[in-house]
């Protein structure tokens, strides 16, 4: 015979919390890009800091005007966590807003990184010289790659608003396209809990965290991982491992050989040794 248990007796304000509760998990959420100085102003504000997400998410119908300043930009990681949240279908490709045609030289490099991926090599070196537009010659390439569904471009701060213009202007053919700084890279990696209580740097979380996957991935500046025991190269190492092609963009990829070795799975490629031994 089962035990009878007590009738437990709910008071008012814990079922109106419950109820709450309930709704915010159904409700919408809405993922914002909250700088470290104003994470109290948008808790104060409804938003709260979800770990299993790693970021902060306001859920409801309809955000508070007091979190519209943090509404995270277009092609930002902050809008693929609210879609994936929430649950959003693909959405239709992006029609081109501007008319940037590609220069002779610029479709000379879209065709070399063409041929390069038919190929079957992990990546391509554009090392053009600075101002001949290889923002324009990346984006152009990809366009052209039908398999390239989903795009991570990794940039300097001060030209997140460039590579931003340029997309929009040249479209997106229906690309799934996360732009964001190297200082946020640590954001693509997933961890548990456990794991969390552990990692230290950085390079503790290239070690045990699992990468995002993107079909591309675009390093904008490329030599900024010329130092391979640097936290950043670490994690775009595993980021590199995990996609079907990388484009290095740099003009000053490296002054002596030993600040090239961010390229060793292409130069392995190209020289039939082992990327270890390079």
């Amino acid at each position: 015979m089962a035990l009878l248990r007590p009738k437990r007796t709910v008071s008012a304000p814990a079922r109106r919390a419950a109820t709450a509760a309930t709704a915010a998990s159904s409700a919408r959420a809405h993922v914002l890009d909250v700088p470290f100085a104003m994470r109290a102003v948008a808790s104060g504000a409804g938003a709260r800091w979800e770990a299993e997400n790693g970021a902060f998410v306001y859920r409801g119908a309809a955000l508070p005007a007091a979190l519209s300043p943090f509404v995270p930009a277009l092609l930002s990681w902050e809008r693929e966590i609210e879609r994936t949240l929430n649950g959003d279908a693909e959405r239709p490709a992006a029609p081109p807003t501007g008319a940037l045609v590609p220069r002779p030289h610029q479709l000379d490099a879209v065709r070399a990184i063409v041929a390069a991926a038919a190929a079957g090599r992990p990546g391509f070196l554009l090392a053009d010289d600075v101002g001949l537009g290889k923002t324009i010659s990346a984006w152009e390439a990809i366009l052209r790659l039908p398999w390239a569904k989903t795009v991570l471009i990794v940039c300097p701060l001060a030209v997140v608003a460039h590579w931003r213009r340029t997309v929009l202007a040249m479209g997106d053919g229906g690309r799934t396209v996360v732009l964001m700084n190297y200082e946020r890279l640590g954001k693509l990696f997933e961890v548990t809990a456990a794991q969390r209580a552990k990692i230290r740097t950085k390079k503790g979380l290239a070690r045990a965290g699992s990468a995002a996957t993107f079909d591309v991935v675009v390093w904008d500046e490329s030599h900024r991982c010329k130092n391979p025991t640097a936290a950043r190269s670490k994690l775009a190492a595993k980021l590199n491992a995990a996609a079907r092609f990388a484009l290095w963009l740099s003009a000053t990829a490296g002054q002596n050989p030993l600040e090239l070795s961010y390229l060793a799975p292409l130069l392995a490629s190209v020289t039939g040794s082992r990327a270890a031994d390079l």
